[in-house]
């Protein structure tokens, strides 16, 4: 029967119940049975291979629906969210697979409510579970007495009840519609489907409540929320952090659909705009760092600041479902925050939106604690091979320092790499350039002085730390380089 423990890092929660604005005032508190399984699901199909596609496995299914099928009790921090966390309890019986799953998705759910809402998570022992004030539902209680009140939560009906009641309403649609396609479109296939439905769909069809939802209500300490006084966000200091990876997913939650990695530099470009938009709009600060240019709107010399690297970490089906932030110089709290505040992008051309959820961040060590397939990108290796095309900044000779090899060089020295021949051997690979042919190498306001790519392998004396990206749009996820 798991219990998992949730504490806000920023000491601040953020949400609204179903069908209100943030405008309102109106806070859900504690997070919805509801909300609870789309961030479960969210952070599985984020983290999880086997979930990156349109299948979940029968593991995670097993765990989804049992914990979707009993509501939790809640057992709530002070109203000031300071170091007391939030303990959730399903009443429910696990086996070990599904343990296991749920301990890797609750240790990697980044935020509950708006991004923002930064959080902490782990499953806890039998032996760390207080035993009083649990808020429970009223259909399983009865009145609790004084201290006490009724607070209304979304939360999700049963599998069987919603296939019941699906089943009906589908009949009934097919007979007012000619378009058996059109009949039965609003009405998601099961309730794991109606777990991942996004907003934008649910306000295509019509719904003002997701289906496969219910309210039910709680009983909970009337103190739970009060009116208390400002934090000094000051006073929290946040530690700058090298590296931010952020997963891509499609609404379908199929890969077909994600960008393809020829579409690496366009991709990064938009997530671009995004943050400096953000910075422009929403900063308590100008997070230099995150938008690349001074006070002044100068470029940022010396590659210290933010590289958005579009990867494909999960399969090698060349599609995109990953964004690597890395900035030499580290991300401040606010580019931190910044970055946990973009939720979509765009894929290029208009084909349609991606989700974005922050998987983790810290330093270097984030691909031996939470991503092993970030290990070529910012791993230590003696040779480097292209992963996208070099692209010279500038116009190609046969002779002298602006040759292939020769821009190559600089590049190098001015990411403070070894450089000299003695240090690097320097080959550019004729078949492999052929094959990255295809990767959009202009962006949409500079093009490169030649608009051609090559593919290189770099072979140094010693290992050499990884991100590796050189030349034209390296900032933007050009130029490459994979460890071997």
């Amino acid at each position: 029967m798991p219990t998992i423990s949730v504490r806000f890092i920023a000491r601040h929660y953020d949400a609204t119940p179903w069908g209100h604005q943030s405008l309102e005032g109106v806070i859900e508190w504690p997070p919805s049975p509801w909300r609870l399984m789309r961030a479960l699901i969210s952070t599985g199909c984020a983290i999880v291979p086997e979930w990156a596609g349109s299948t979940i496995p029968p593991t995670a299914l097993g765990l989804i629906l049992k914990l979707a099928g009993t509501l939790p009790l809640y057992r709530l921090p002070d109203a000031v969210l300071n170091d007391n966390a939030l303990l959730i309890h399903w009443n429910v019986a696990l086996d070990d697979a599904e343990l296991e799953l749920l301990n890797e998705l609750v240790s990697n759910l980044g935020c509950l409510g708006r991004a923002e809402s930064w959080t902490e998570c782990k499953l806890l022992k039998q032996d760390e579970i207080p035993d009083e004030k649990w808020a429970q539902p009223c259909e399983q209680s009865s009145y609790r007495g004084p201290g006490w009140e009724q607070v209304p939560l979304m939360a999700p009906v049963n599998a069987d009840e919603y296939l019941a009641w699906r089943t009906e309403k589908v009949e009934a649609a097919k007979k007012q519609k000619s378009d058996e396609v059109q009949a039965i479109a609003p009405f998601p296939d099961d309730l794991m489907a109606c777990l991942q439905v996004e907003t934008s769909w649910l306000q295509k069809h019509g719904w003002s409540q997701p289906p496969g939802s219910r309210k039910v209500l709680y009983w909970m300490p009337s103190e739970a929320i009060t009116v208390a006084k400002p934090i000094d966000q000051q006073r929290h200091d946040v530690e700058p952090v090298e590296f931010m990876l952020l997963a891509l997913a499609s609404s379908s939650r199929a890969r077909s659909v994600l960008p393809l990695v020829t579409k690496t530099l366009p991709q990064a470009d938009l997530l671009h705009q995004a943050l400096v938009s953000w910075v422009n709009e929403f900063a308590s600060s100008k997070a230099f760092e995150l938008i690349g240019c001074d006070e002044a709107g100068q470029p940022l010399q010396g590659h210290k600041h933010a590289h958005l690297l579009p990867l494909s970490l999960l399969k090698e089906d060349g599609h995109l479902d990953h964004i690597l932030v890395w900035a030499p110089g580290k991300l401040g709290a606010e580019a931190q925050r910044i970055v946990r505040s973009i939720r979509n992008t765009y894929m290029k051309g208009g084909v349609g939106e991606l989700s974005i959820r922050l998987v983790g961040g810290g330093d270097r060590t984030i691909a031996d604690r939470d991503v092993t397939e970030l290990k070529p990108i910012i791993g230590q290796y003696e040779v480097w091979e292209s992963v996208t095309p070099f692209v010279c900044p500038r116009f190609v000779k046969k002779r002298g320092k602006n040759t292939v090899e020769g821009q190559i060089r600089a590049e190098l020295e001015s990411r403070n790499l070894p450089c000299d021949e003695k240090e690097v051997k320097i080959e550019v690979l004729l078949q492999e350039s052929r094959d990255l042919r295809h990767f959009v190498r202009r962006r949409k306001n500079s093009a490169p002085p030649q608009d051609m790519g090559y593919a290189v392998r770099l072979t140094f004396e010693e290992q050499v730390t990884g991100p590796i990206t050189l030349g034209f749009g390296s900032h933007f996820g050009l130029g490459l380089f994979r460890g071997c």
